[in-house]
């Protein structure tokens, strides 16, 4: 695949941007969070060529449905803002940080805590909460925590780049500036759903790109440690293909995700596997033409597999060995008049966890938080459900000492989305609960800790930033609270 243009674009109004986003709005952080206000600086930008540009100080968005593949969720009646075309301007993209917001630290020599975070090799608690994006729409979809005690961020973005959307990577320090920022594409549309270090340090970027007006078909992408593409593999089938999770390891990466999708209500789950230099090993396919098979998220364990997603409606665990062939699965319902759909899994020592949503077939714009422990075969040792609000959708999970995070949104029917924030126990019961957001929409898209037990969570939001929609960093600490102690 080649990518023919590359170029460059800054926006001569950054100052202007700036005095405005100051004043436009602020995150509403409710159940025990502070208020928090957003400004914006102005940022040079690069657009793609085959993948690669020099490294820039700038900074642009994900799920399922064939015409969004950015809609993990599957919800019809999410509100997003819609997508327009770019325009001929070329606007320079510009960071939001929280200048009017607590970024705090405790970096104090006379801090008896921070003494100790020093001592032991853990990061100092910092939180903030920062936007990234310009006049369209940038979406965060991914985020991986790095060594060092920063991040990257990947997703989409509208504002630049060759196509309607890019797939972006932003390299952001510990703090949330940002270091640099690559855009991958074509004159279509691409996007990122999720990522991966690999061992060298570089990253493994997974998504969907157009190769034919009417299809959408996966794309896999290998980076150097500064975003530099090595290679990029495509994956097609006869209908649309959505690559929704990877891993990487020594002898190369294997993705998971929907593949022969035609339509809502069909598609099966994939796994596809290549070597460090991009060419495929192997691929398998779980499910049949008969029903929906929808693959969203993969670990790799004891050698081999496990991926979880939705076949029949129900909760869906596939357990392969390491050539992707089946050793069993399982699915898990509530009732039969419920729809689940697995949106996260994580891999624990004695068994797996699985998280997604949980709706009456009946009224599809009210669903709950459905938690699944299960032992190593699979069978289910227990399973809760939480109710937030109407409609609640949790994205991503991740296990910890204490019990689980997980990160996702929620909404009253008809109301604006909120970014959520859940502890739960080892047993799955709630510890707390928290709520971030404004007067739009406001989406969480994953999680991860961080060496000191903080939180780390990227999304988008319209409530404020530069754009229509923008990608959205929090950096908590260990309560979800953007405050340190």
């Amino acid at each position: 695949m080649t990518y023919p243009h590359i170029y460059f674009c800054w926006h001569p109004l950054g100052a202007l941007c700036l005095a405005l986003t100051l004043s436009a709005c602020s995150s509403a952080v409710t159940e025990q969070n502070t208020d928090s206000n957003a400004g914006s600086t102005g940022a040079t930008t690069a657009g793609p060529t085959s993948g690669s540009t020099s490294n820039n100080s700038s900074a642009g968005p994900t799920s399922d449905s064939t015409a969004d593949p950015s809609n993990t969720s599957g919800d019809p009646t999410s509100g997003e803002p819609t997508s327009s075309e770019p325009t001929d301007t070329g606007p320079g993209l510009s960071e939001t940080d929280d200048t009017g917001l607590e970024t705090s630290t405790t970096g104090d020599d006379t801090d008896s805590e921070s003494d100790t975070d020093t001592d032991t090799g853990a990061d100092p608690c910092i939180t903030f909460d920062r936007t990234y994006g310009a006049e369209l729409n940038e979406y965060g979809n991914a985020i991986l925590a790095l060594a060092d005690g920063g991040f990257v961020i990947a997703g989409r973005n509208e504002s630049v780049g060759q196509g309607m959307f890019d797939a972006w990577l932003v390299r952001l320090s510990p703090e949330g500036d940002v270091l640099w920022e690559e855009l991958y594409g074509t004159p279509a549309t691409e996007n990122i759903n999720a990522i991966a270090q690999a061992p060298d340090g570089g990253f493994v970027l997974v998504g969907t790109t157009h190769t034919q007006q009417t299809s959408l078909d996966w794309w896999t992408l290998r980076t150097d440690p500064g975003g530099n593409l090595l290679w990029d593999a495509v994956f097609s089938s006869e209908n649309a293909d959505h690559a929704f999770a990877v891993v990487a390891d020594d002898t190369g990466v294997t993705v998971a995700g929907v593949r022969d999708r035609i339509a809502q209500g069909s598609g099966r789950i994939g796994l596809v596997r290549y070597d460090n230099d991009g060419q495929e090993v192997w691929q398998q396919a779980y499910g049949d033409d008969l029903d929906e098979q929808l693959g969203y998220a993969l670990v790799a364990v004891d050698g081999g597999y496990a991926v979880a997603g939705t076949a029949a409606k129900n909760f869906w665990l596939v357990r392969t060995d390491g050539q992707g062939t089946k050793l069993w699965d399982q699915s898990y319902n509530l009732a039969d008049t419920i729809y689940e759909r697995a949106l996260d899994l994580v891999a624990l020592p004695d068994g797996f966890a699985l998280t997604g949503w949980a709706a009456d077939e009946q009224n599809m714009n009210q669903s709950d938080i459905w938690l699944v422990r299960t032992d190593s075969d699979g069978a289910m040792l227990w399973n809760v459900t939480h109710d937030l609000d109407d409609f609640d959708t949790p994205e991503s999970l991740i296990v910890r000492e204490q019990g689980f995070v997980i990160t996702g949104d929620t909404r009253k029917d008809g109301d604006p989305a909120n970014l959520m924030l859940m502890a739960l126990d080892n047993e799955g019961a709630q510890l707390w609960t928290r709520s971030y957001g404004g007067m739009e929409h406001d989406f969480g898209r994953q999680v991860v800790e961080l060496k000191n037990g903080n939180l780390a969570i990227v999304g988008r939001t319209a409530s404020k930033g530069a754009g229509l929609l923008d990608a959205w960093v929090l950096r908590t600490n260990s309560e979800g609270e953007l405050t340190c102690p």
